[in-house]
C-alpha cells in the first residue's frame, strides 16, 4: 500500500511533483482554488487531511511560506516530514524551525529544474538538498527515491545554497528578463549563440515575476547583483564610448 503525502500548493511546480511522485505514493494536493483539475491518480485533500500524510511538500511561493506554516502547524502528523521547495533556503528554513512543532522532521530542498526542463524525465537534472531536522533512515530514503529518477543530489548547507544561487539563478533571472525586449521575431536568422540567449530569455520569463521578486527579497547574496551587473555594463559601456571617440 502506497504512503499518503500530500502537496501544498498546485501550481507549475506542483504539478510537476506530483507527477513524478505519485507512482511512488498517493499524492494528495492541498491548494486554496477548490476547482482545480487534477492529473489522474492525484486525490484533492483540505487541511485536516494533513493528519494523515506521512509527508508533506510545500510548493508554494516563498512569501506565502510563513502564513502556510502557521495554518499547517498544528495539523501535522507527529513525525511525519515537512520538505520545502524553494528557491531561496536560508530564510524558509528559519521560518520551517520557528512555525513547525519540534516532532516534525524538516528538509531543505532546491530542485534546479522546472516545469520547461523537466517535461520528459528526471535524469542528469540536479536537486541540492540541506538537512535541517531529519533522521539519516529518512535522509537515505528521500536521497534513494531522487537517485532513482536518475536526479545528481548536492548537500549543502542554507548559506552555501543561497551564495550560489545568487550568482547563477538570480544573474540569469536577471539578465533573461533585462534582455526581454531583444526577442526577435520567428522565422529572422539567428546566430546560434543568440538562439542560447533566447532560451535564457525565454525561460526567465515563463517563471513568475513573483518568484523573481521573493528570490531578490529573501535572498540576501542576491540584494548585490543588480548593482554589479549595472556596473560590469556601465564599464563596458565606457570601454566602448573611449575607444569611439579615438577613432
Amino acid at each position: 500500500m502506497k504512503k499518503d503525502i500530500a502537496i501544498i500548493g498546485y501550481g507549475r511546480f506542483g504539478k510537476l511533483a506530483a507527477h513524478y511522485l505519485k507512482n511512488h505514493f498517493q499524492v494528495n494536493v492541498y491548494d486554496a482554488d477548490l476547482t482545480l483539475s487534477l492529473e489522474r491518480g492525484i486525490k484533492q485533500c483540505m487541511i485536516d487531511d494533513l493528519g494523515l500524510m506521512d509527508v508533506v511538500i510545500l510548493a508554494v511561493p516563498i512569501n506565502k511560506l510563513p502564513s502556510v506554516l502557521k495554518n499547517i502547524s498544528s495539523h501535522l502528523k507527529p513525525d511525519s516530514l515537512v520538505v520545502d521547495v524553494c528557491a531561496v533556503k536560508e530564510q524558509p528554513i528559519k521560518w520551517m524551525i520557528k512555525y513547525l512543532p519540534k516532532h516534525i522532521s524538516i528538509l531543505g530542498t532546491h530542485p534546479l529544474f522546472g516545469p520547461d526542463s523537466a517535461r520528459i524525465n528526471l535524469k542528469d537534472k540536479n536537486i541540492i538538498v540541506c538537512p535541517v531536522r531529519i533522521s539519516k533512515s529518512k535522509l537515505n530514503k528521500i536521497s534513494n527515491l531522487l537517485s532513482s529518477h536518475g536526479l545528481n543530489i548536492k548537500m549543502m548547507s542554507p548559506k552555501e545554497h543561497d551564495k550560489l544561487m545568487a550568482s547563477t539563478l538570480f544573474v540569469t533571472q536577471f539578465i533573461g528578463r533585462g534582455l526581454n525586449p531583444y526577442r526577435l521575431k520567428k522565422g529572422l536568422p539567428k546566430t546560434d549563440n543568440f538562439k542560447i540567449l533566447e532560451q535564457v530569455i525565454c525561460s526567465s520569463n515563463n517563471d513568475s515575476i513573483e518568484l523573481f521578486l521573493d528570490i531578490y527579497r529573501y535572498n540576501r547574496y542576491a540584494k548585490q547583483i543588480p548593482a554589479k551587473l549595472i556596473n560590469y555594463f556601465t564599464k563596458l559601456r565606457q570601454e566602448i564610448d573611449e575607444d569611439n571617440s579615438n577613432n
